[in-house]
């Protein structure tokens, strides 16, 4: 599971909530409002993932699927693809411990 909803070497809070949701909770998560579209949020000056997905959630669109979404997925991502405890996360300055 933890290798499915990465891309190979980076992990992805969002793909493993939307995962858990789907397949442990057994409640889909809603699909992206259709006025959403390709929007990108305001997303600078964060550093971390975690930083990033609280920015995105400034868009109340973005904000409603999130708040379910995030929680779950965020529970693991002290986890790396292949499962081992990540002893650092990357970072848009590098790497963080």
């Amino acid at each position: 599971m933890l290798n499915v909803t990465a891309n190979g070497s980076v992990t992805s809070p969002v793909l493993r909530g939307a995962w858990l949701l789907s397949n442990i909770i057994g409640r889909e998560p809603p699909p992206p409002p259709p006025n959403v579209g390709s929007i990108e949020p305001d997303t600078r000056g964060a550093t971390t993932l975690r930083e990033q997905l609280a920015k995105h959630q400034n868009n109340q669109a973005c904000a409603s699927c999130h708040r379910q979404i995030d929680p779950p997925g965020f529970a693991l991502d002290c986890f790396d693809p292949a499962g081992r405890l990540r002893t650092f996360h990357r970072t848009t300055e590098g790497q963080a411990g």
